[in-house]
């Protein structure tokens, strides 16, 4: 019985720290597979990408579409266990949940509490944003597990740099790079203020220790910029900056959304962008007033011995994540565009979110005993679960309906061989290429190719009233020496309709002219 209590009183609260966070794992994963195999087919914008990508490597052996490679690559033993829609899904509930891991080490770090630590890591396994980018973009997902990763290792290595402990921050490093732009721009500019503290630190500032930090940096842009050049649709490269331009706009949204699309309701997806603006701007004002409170005692001579070090600023790490919160938070940036950076960028709230809290709560609960700190941390995570568990997220989540997933299987006895689909909708974009093996755009290439090559693809939402006169009119009396349009939807009138470029061209001619306009430049949505 002695060894027992011996044993709890040292290793206790680890052991049981341990399982809480492979509980909370587990918890994450079991959740996210849930709400992914709530439909057969693929959920997502994006969801066929991933299955197109794996059957490619199976198949091939190389990707079908150019792309940073990491995350196709760790999907692919799974889709050989199963199959590729499987083997997606399942690589999307794993490279998401492992997030939970790297929030706690971020969280009890920051906080020095491991119930904190655990609270952290809940708000990750519970994040509608992560929920989110588990079915829309799994790239980002796993990217950022991967950048939590490296912020943890790098926060670890900098305690006692050895050879040993810096590896597993730039392995890291490299990964967050081989999986998703966001991810390396974040694991860059987050890690970059523990870097510049652990240099002033080590030297008092010394100006050596400072440039070798910041050529190791350069040196880590220059290995960014070079694999842009070389393979500029797989890594960041200079065409990407051309988003930069239209990140700001002129009137301002203090709401914080996610996304939006003038016309749509706005996505918000728990407003986790908003609650870890305010969270960071309560921390970055807490760190003034006491820098502000040290100085004036300085002045007057009244700081004690030992008071000293209670008035230090907060680690690095936690400045890095309050620079992203803060920065996130402007009301300013432009999220009107699905494929604005913006958008993306505000994704990543949910990585400073969980860590910041943690730190927060540490900093209200500092004279607070550490039984009522773990209380109130272990309870906060316990009701996060069950509010989740009671309203799981599925705010933005594009399914994939039987109907459409069934009428672009038709297409497979209907397109020639040899042919381009061309089709204004993204998602069917990619259900086109994995139900027939054809490749698919969403508008014409620069280069216009022969229309014999190319056929056109119109779903519902695209087929305005006076197109659908027409085909109707069509119906009645066809064009001469044209193939007429073909509905392939099993359901709907109009609801898929696919015709050869010359009788699209065609058509289009039988249009009034504003109406005919948006088709000929091929904005129809």
């Amino acid at each position: 019985m002695q060894r027992v209590k011996e044993w709890w009183r040292h290793d206790g609260p680890r052991a049981v720290t341990a399982c809480a966070v492979v509980a909370l794992f587990a918890y994450a994963f079991a959740s996210r597979l849930a709400l992914l195999f709530q439909s057969p087919f693929p959920l997502g914008i994006d969801g066929y990408w991933y299955p197109i990508q794996l059957r490619s490597l199976l198949r091939d052996g190389h990707l079908y579409y150019p792309t940073a490679p990491l995350v196709p690559w760790l999907m692919a033993p799974l889709a050989w266990c199963t199959d590729p829609i499987v083997g997606a899904k399942l690589g999307a509930a794993l490279g998401t949940s492992v997030m939970v891991v790297p929030a706690y080490l971020i969280g009890k770090r920051l906080s020095g509490d491991r119930a904190l630590g655990i609270l952290s890591s809940a708000l990750a396994a519970t994040s509608a944003e992560s929920f989110f980018l588990t079915t829309e973009f799994v790239k980002e997902g796993v990217g950022l597990s991967i950048c939590a990763g490296f912020l943890a290792a790098q926060a670890w290595a900098l305690e006692k740099p050895s050879v040993r402990r810096i590896l597993l921050p730039a392995l890291l490093f490299a990964a967050a790079a081989l999986a998703h732009k966001t991810a390396v721009a974040l694991a860059l500019v987050v890690g970059l203020f523990p870097l510049l503290a652990w240099a002033h630190a080590r030297n008092q500032g010394n100006a050596r220790t400072l440039a070798r930090v910041l050529l190791l940096v350069l040196g880590a842009l220059s290995l960014l910029a070079l694999l842009g050049r070389a393979w500029p649709q797989r890594f960041f490269a200079s065409r990407d900056l051309d988003h930069l331009r239209d990140l700001f706009r002129s009137a301002g949204d203090a709401s914080l959304p996610v996304l939006a699309i003038p016309g749509r309701r706005p996505l918000y997806l728990g407003h986790e962008v908003l609650v870890a603006a305010v969270i960071a701007a309560v921390l970055a004002l807490f760190t003034i007033s006491r820098a502000l409170a040290r100085r004036a005692r300085r002045r007057a001579g009244s700081i004690r011995m030992g008071e000293q070090q209670n008035l230090n600023a907060p680690p690095a790490l936690a400045v890095g994540l309050v620079v992203l919160a803060l920065f996130l938070g402007i009301p300013w940036l432009d999220a009107r565009s699905e494929q604005g950076v913006v958008f993306r960028m505000r994704l990543a709230a949910f990585l400073p979110l969980g860590p910041l809290a943690a730190l927060l709560l540490a900093l209200v609960l500092r004279r607070a005993t550490p039984r009522a700190r773990a209380t109130l941390g272990l309870g906060a995570a316990l009701l996060l679960l069950l509010a989740r568990h009671a309203c799981p997220p599925t705010d933005g989540v594009v399914l994939t309906h039987p109907s459409l997933a069934a009428a672009v299987g038709n297409l497979k006895d209907v397109l020639p061989p040899g042919t381009t689909v061309v089709t204004p909708e993204r998602h069917i974009v990619y259900m086109v290429t994995w139900y027939t093996g054809a490749p698919a755009r969403l508008r014409l290439p620069a280069v216009n190719p022969h229309p014999a090559e190319v056929t056109r693809l119109l779903p519902g939402a695209a087929i305005r009233q006076e197109l659908r006169s027409v085909l109707e009119s069509l119906e009645k009396v066809p064009l001469p020496g044209i193939v007429p349009p073909r509905d392939v939807h099993p359901t709907h009138r109009y609801g898929l309709v696919v015709m050869p470029e010359a009788t699209f061209q065609r058509i289009i001619e039988l249009l009034p002219p504003v109406a005919r306009d948006s088709y000929v430049k091929w904005r129809i949505y």
